[in-house]
């Protein structure tokens, strides 16, 4: 009879950690292009792999290192249209014409494990995310990340 009851409450254990492990996916809002780099970020802290390929462009570079990412915070995110201009005129919209381009300047908090790395260090930064779309029908892509 015990090792009944221990069979099942093992199950029982195993049933609620398969529900719960299901149950704590992020639903990101992707509805503008200035919520993408929002959710970007929210999935940069969540590790979120899948859904920062789903986002971004394979040739973006992002971060040097995303597994030495401790924490990230976006602090503020404002549009800037200079370097939307440049990456038309000089960046990848050379090359491929896009039927929309956005740019942020964007502030965030970074934690690190080693400290630092090439590009960042642990505290305040600033970077540009250039963000696309290739037609009206098409999905916001993050196409740089980069110092502006």
């Amino acid at each position: 009879m015990k090792k009944f009851l221990c069979v099942i409450v093992i199950l029982l254990i195993s049933i609620l950690l398969v529900y719960w492990s299901g149950n704590n996916k992020v639903n990101y809002d992707i509805s503008t292009p200035e919520n993408v780099v929002k959710a970007y970020f929210i999935a940069l802290n969540s590790k979120d792999e899948k859904f920062i390929n789903s986002i971004t462009d394979s040739k973006t570079s992002d971060f040097y290192n995303r597994k030495d990412i401790k924490n990230i915070n976006l602090i503020s995110i404002e549009e800037n249209t200079k370097v939307a201009d440049a990456f038309n005129k000089y960046g990848g919209g050379m090359d491929t014409k896009y039927y929309d381009v956005k740019s942020y300047k964007v502030i965030y908090d970074l934690q690190m494990k080693t400290g630092k790395d090439a590009f960042d260090e642990n505290g305040k930064n600033q970077k540009f995310v250039t963000i696309t779309k290739t037609d009206e029908n098409s999905n916001w892509i993050i196409r740089e990340i980069g110092e502006g």
